[in-house]
């Protein structure tokens, strides 16, 4: 009996899961239209938050009761389906537009972040000192991220600048 109520909690869990990556697509998509930022800011941020947001409740019920093993392979399995199934998944529905920007700047701050993961866990454990270091650099990103799209966010083609000029003077 135990078994089978363990299952249909996975199962509800899984179709609770779908059906909030589909609200925050929808609302991602829609801040993203609101704020005039681009969908990819988005994803880096709020989108990516969100879907880490189970990972991170999983993860620290495995801090709580001593499993702390459990977190490194959820964290390190969760990159390589995102990489692999996500977007192999995805690419395989449909081409993915890759911009030269992604690939110059958010890609080559991926790999730095597992290069310094990997550096840190040389060691045998990541410390409270290498958390703080990994939190610090999450909140550098975000705001470097975010900056970004500020500066992007205020240039406005010539056509819609003289628009807002003409309507303001009615």
């Amino acid at each position: 009996m135990e078994i089978a109520v363990n299952v249909l909690l996975t199962v509800v869990g899984l179709a609770i899961l779908c059906f909030g990556g589909s609200w925050l697509v929808s609302g991602g998509v829609a801040i993203a239209k609101k704020l005039r930022i681009s969908q990819m800011i988005i994803g880096l941020t709020i989108v990516a938050y969100g879907t880490s947001t189970p990972e991170l409740a999983a993860s620290m019920a495995a801090v709580v009761g001593s499993h702390t093993d459990l977190i490194l392979g959820n964290v390190v399995g969760s990159n390589i389906s995102n990489i692999g199934m996500v977007i192999g998944v995805c690419a395989v529905v449909s081409t993915l537009v890759v911009k030269k920007a992604t690939t110059r700047k958010e890609v080559p701050i991926m790999i730095g972040a597992t290069l310094l993961l990997i550096a840190m866990s040389v060691d045998g454990e990541i410390s409270q000192y290498d958390g703080i270091i990994l939190v610090v650099g999450l909140i550098a990103f975000t705001a470097y991220t975010l900056s970004r799209a500020k500066k992007k966010g205020t240039k406005q083609p010539k056509i819609l600048q003289l628009q807002r000029h003409q309507s303001q003077e009615q």
